[in-house]
């Protein structure tokens, strides 16, 4: 008889030997702790330690918080492969007491091991073959993400129902609903399964709703049993439409969906290990320096981005945000378009003075202070805007960079924050540069385009659809007052602030007229 002194975490074990049959004498640690799920605990003395993670088979790294738990933790990953990893020698030296040797499953020494249910025999790698495993009542993937009370946050998912996919969220550790799944798979598992679940939105048929944008998007035509494209108005419609081909393919595609479901989870924890660190979620590890690599910030709240990628929704079908034209089929739509149509008479306009468009204008006489450069485009040459009247770009990066550009409302050159990409000419290092580059040229541009000077044009609103307060310079009051810009067009007797009217077109009337003083 043999003694042996082994010690794993908290857990101290002497066993001897009986016939090759290994007794646990005090404080056993069964073969059943590589099959629990990792227990943070409710303490927050927080430590990286290790656990076996059956559903891929392999050991992982968590955060323990320092008290209870179960007996799936380890100090080492070493310790914890020799305990639970089929794949080591010490596997087969697991401590079991004599009643746990009488009731093993016999699916452990098959080649796959057991599926969760400790009885069913695995047909193949990464619980291949098993049956969905139904650990949450079903009816409750309609249920919303409920944090708890505690504050214990972890990453955790939940079927989302208005996306009809599963999405990660931050669980406190104690209380909650049903509508929580460890991860991706097991989400799917269940609520896939769930006849409570509203009507498959694959069987939807395709939506284009009473709006008159012209969104490319993609919906899944069940009877092809495939994903097609389609113009989306804008508004309203169905949940059976995606951005892309691929998202379509991933939620509708029963033969994508078998594919995904047998990837590995993706870890969720410990980015701050990484070598760049954590993205804006706190979750995932960034690829490169500056968050290189992170989904932008509205992908990551609740209801998505907005189509200009960038503006978080503040609601279903895009509720909160800006309707606007997308790139549709139809030339004459972008006239309907708040800003109007780009300068190749097609693409919407995404803002003031053809913002969103190519650097091009309409065509003009060449002797206007524009040069002409030919373009690839349908409708002939184009003509590019000089370089001091292109709109300020901070473009689509988070750095923080100050730089320089021509204001062609004030004349001046101005301060703004440039993000460290996607710029135009129209940004400069130093102030010195901008006002040697465009103060001279601009003027000299400006008037010889001009005939009527700035303060005697008329009151112009625009042909677009806007609402933009701007102030003009009315030449019957003498003063300047405040009007509503539509968007496009309109001509120079327009400014953005009250003082830059004034500074423009200064009242004709003296303001240093002495009063006479009473009584003199």
């Amino acid at each position: 008889m043999r003694t042996l002194g082994l010690q794993f975490g908290y857990f101290v074990v002497l066993v001897f030997s009986v016939g090759g049959i290994y007794i646990s004498v005090m404080g056993e640690r069964s073969w059943e702790a590589c099959s629990q799920p990792q227990e943070t605990g409710p303490c927050e003395n927080y430590e990286v330690v290790w656990y076996f993670n059956n559903k891929i088979k392999r050991c992982d790294r968590f955060w323990y918080g320092g008290c209870q738990g179960n007996d799936n933790n380890f100090k080492s990953e070493e310790e914890c492969k020799k305990f639970c990893d089929p794949g080591t020698a010490g596997r087969e030296n697991i401590v079991i007491s004599e009643d746990d040797a009488k009731n093993k499953p016999k699916c452990l020494d098959l080649k796959f091991g057991c599926c969760w249910d400790q009885v069913t025999p695995a047909s193949g790698p990464n619980s291949e073959g098993c049956p969905p495993r139904y650990s949450k009542s079903q009816g409750s993937c309609n249920s919303q993400p409920d944090v708890g009370s505690c504050r214990n946050f972890t990453v955790k998912w939940f079927y989302n129902t208005n996306a009809t996919r599963c999405d990660r969220f931050w669980y406190g550790g104690c209380d909650g609903n049903g509508n929580r799944f460890s991860d991706e798979k097991e989400c799917l598992e269940v609520c896939k399964n769930d006849k409570t679940v509203e009507k498959d939105i694959c069987d939807l048929p395709a939506v284009v709703g009473p709006c008159r944008a012209a969104h490319i998007r993609w919906h899944y035509e069940a009877k092809e049993k495939k994903c097609k494209n389609f113009t989306y108005g804008g508004c309203d419609g169905n949940d059976n439409r995606f951005r892309t081909k691929a998202e379509c393919e991933r939620r509708c595609s029963s033969t994508v969906l078998a594919l995904e479901d047998d990837r590995e989870p993706v870890s969720t924890l410990l980015c701050e290990k990484s070598r760049h660190g954590c993205c804006q979620d706190g979750v995932t590890p960034a690829t490169g320096p500056n968050r290189e690599g992170c989904p932008k910030d509205c992908q990551n709240t609740r209801y998505g981005c907005c189509d200009d990628g960038i503006t978080a929704a503040q609601g279903e079908e895009g509720k909160g945000c800006e309707v606007v034209a997308g790139s549709g089929d139809v030339d004459t739509f972008c006239e309907e378009s708040v800003f109007g149509c780009c300068p190749d008479g097609t693409t919407p306009a995404q803002g003031e003075n053809n913002a969103g468009c190519e650097d091009v204008v309409s065509p003009i006489d060449s002797d206007s202070g524009f040069y002409i450069e030919p373009a690839n485009t349908t409708r002939g040459t184009v003509l590019k805007i000089p370089r001091c009247e292109q709109e300020k770009k901070t473009g689509n990066c988070r750095a923080y960079f100050v730089r320089w550009f021509h204001n062609t409302t004030s004349g001046h050159c101005e301060q703004f924050i440039y993000g460290g990409c996607d710029a135009n000419d129209n940004n400069f290092e130093t102030k010195e540069a901008c006002e040697e580059n465009c103060n001279v040229v601009i003027r000299s541009s400006m008037e010889s385009t001009r005939n009527v000077p700035v303060c005697e044009q008329p009151k112009e609103e625009g042909t677009c659809r806007g609402y933009f307060p701007h102030w003009f310079y009315n030449r019957t009051s003498d003063r300047c007052e405040q009007f509503i810009y539509g968007g496009c067009q309109g001509n120079d007797n327009k400014f953005d602030t009250k003082e830059a009217c004034v500074a423009r077109c200064p009242s004709r009337t003296s303001s240093n007229v002495i009063l006479p003083v009473s009584g003199k």
